[in-house]
């Protein structure tokens, strides 16, 4: 069975929510503004919190106060330096089921989920098929629905310049 999609796509530029009618995307774009009422002086990215303004400058004036002892290399954020460190430490959480090594014990839980266990425990409630990570599952219930789907922050980007697309070529 053919999936029909409508013949426009329209994507929010600040949460990359899809939507197939631009008064409704629009209607929501209006919500960021809102929701956010602390602007950067900078470059007018929104927030909600002005602390969060005061953070977000640190990056937007390309200031990197916190220095990695071992290679130099700065970074805005406290955490994202504490996050580099650990590429310069061995990994010494080895997987018992493969040779794979990892920095934390949270990494090794993530593999052992992914990689080893292949519980599937993420049920479409559409059709019977089961998957093993939510990501996996959103993905797979566009399928069925097409309609103002979430992505990971990572992936949106390059996920939704790849929905519009399919969206254009497949419309019926």
């Amino acid at each position: 069975m053919k999936t029909k999609h409508p013949k426009d796509v329209f994507q929010c530029d600040k949460c990359y929510e899809v939507y197939f009618d631009e008064a409704k995307m629009l209607e929501h774009r209006k919500n960021h503004d809102l929701a956010k009422p602390y602007a950067c002086p900078n470059c007018q990215k929104r927030f909600k919190r002005r602390r969060d303004v005061t953070l977000h400058l640190v990056l937007c004036k390309g200031q990197t106060p916190y220095l990695c002892i071992e290679c130099g290399k700065g970074y805005a954020y406290a955490s994202s330096l504490t996050q580099h460190l650990l590429s310069h430490k061995e990994k010494s959480v080895t997987c018992d089921l493969c040779p794979v090594k990892f920095h934390t014990k949270g990494a090794l839980t993530m593999h052992i989920r992914l990689k080893h266990n292949k519980e599937k425990n993420y049920v479409c409630h559409i059709c019977p098929k089961r998957f093993v990570s939510g990501d996996s599952l959103k993905f797979h219930i566009l399928a069925h629905t097409g309609w103002r789907v979430f992505f990971p922050k990572l992936r949106r980007n390059q996920v939704c310049k790849y929905l519009i697309s399919h969206f254009r070529r497949s419309t019926v």
